[in-house]
């Protein structure tokens, strides 16, 4: 009994929590749809542990990505007081390792690949939201990593080759079209 209460629990916050992800992508995709242009404004902390993560370039990184961003109009503005959604972002983790960690697992022989390679290994996090400055309220959220495997990739030149994959794939997950009805 006890086993299936937390299978129930566990099962049940999985379906929020993709309930809430597509709910929250869905009313992105509507507040793009009625504003062809909009003011952008992006705030970046870094709560990581690592204090070398250049908050300034990334936050000028994600400004780049939405000016250039071709099915949009956004316009990057420095104050949340001028824009008509915020991009709040914290970066939870910057991990660095001397040997990339044993993850492309699909079975012996690739594990065994994985394990025999030796790369360096750098993987950031950021929790971020979009928010509409009007209603106050959150039009998406997610945590969006990226990874980076290197033969000689020392921790200092790290930095440079993971944060052109964090903003890409940020944008991918901020752009994504929900899957309306499907769970």
């Amino acid at each position: 009994m006890k086993r299936f209460m937390t299978v129930a629990v566990l099962v049940s916050v999985l379906f929020f929590a993709a309930n809430t992800a597509v709910f929250a992508s869905s009313q992105l995709q509507e507040y793009l749809k009625a504003h062809s242009s909009m003011k952008v404004c992006v705030e970046l902390i870094n709560s990581s542990t690592d204090d070398k993560v250049d908050v300034v370039l990334i936050k000028k990184m994600i400004e780049e990505a939405f000016a250039t961003r071709k099915a949009y109009n956004f316009t990057v503005v420095q104050t949340a007081k001028e824009a008509d959604i915020l991009f709040k972002g914290d970066i939870k983790e910057y991990i660095w390792m001397k040997d990339d960690p044993v993850d492309e697992v699909y079975g012996i022989g690739s594990a065994a690949m994985d394990a025999a390679i030796i790369e360096n290994y750098a993987r950031i996090q950021i929790q971020s939201e979009i928010i509409d400055l009007k209603k106050n309220s959150v039009l998406w959220s997610d945590k969006v990593k990226a990874t980076m495997t290197k033969k000689d990739m020392p921790i200092g030149e790290s930095y440079a080759l993971v944060y052109p994959k964090l903003i890409k794939s940020e944008m991918i997950e901020i752009f994504r079209k929900s899957k309306q009805g499907v769970m």
